[in-house]
Formats: C-alpha cells, structure tokens, sequence
C-alpha cells in the first residue's frame, strides 16, 4: 500500500508490524503508544501517513459480521495516522466517533487536512 513517511517522501509498505515477541501487529491504540516501548521508539521516528477514500469496520449481529464501509461526503481522499518501521506500517485506532460508534467501538485515527 501507498504511504507518506516523515520526508514527505510517498513509498510502499506492507500492512503490519512484526513486533519484538514476534507476534504482528495491524494496528496500535493511540492512547497507549507512549506506555510501549515499540511504538514508543516508532512514535519519535516512524510516523507516516497512510492515504485513503474511506475504510471498512465490522458489526456484528446473528448472520455474522456485516461490513461497513465509511467515507467522506465528500468522497475526497484522506490521511490515516500509522507508523512504520522499513517496508511495514501499522494504522494508530481510537474510541469510534458518534457515526462510528454504533457498529463498532474503535477506529482508525483519520488526520485533519492541516495535520
């Protein structure tokens, strides 16, 4: 996938960090970064950005999880908040906003234009 690391520089990276106990990760609560020592050292150094035109969270009900998919109004493109390390990126989550909420509890940190 398309990301944009630090330098402005647009690469591409592979969803998911392989993590020190050797397990991955996709994503990383943003609340949290700071208390982990991995993303505490990302955080000073590895932020990027992760473009996108919308993303998908999952509901669950008696059939199953049902996708739904979010986008802007709009419809303009938007910027995610991750952090990578080489070729591997992870998505930063936190509490859903009022239009998320009601399918699901977390979501991907969506950037201000200015941010």
């Amino acid at each position: 996938m398309p990301i944009v690391d630090a330098d402005g520089r647009v690469r591409t990276a592979v969803w998911g960090l392989e993590l020190p106990n050797g397990r991955q990760a996709i994503n990383a609560r943003a609340e949290t970064l700071a208390d982990r020592g991995t993303f505490r050292r990302l955080l000073a150094r590895g932020r990027c950005l992760v473009p996108a035109s919308g993303f998908f969270e999952w509901a669950r009900d008696p059939r199953g999880a049902v996708p739904h998919h979010f986008r802007l109004r709009d419809r303009s493109l938007f910027a995610f908040a991750g952090l990578r390390e080489q070729d591997r990126f992870l998505l930063l989550t936190t509490a859903a906003n009022a239009v998320v909420a009601p399918v699901h509890g977390r979501m991907p940190v969506v950037l201000e234009p200015e941010a």
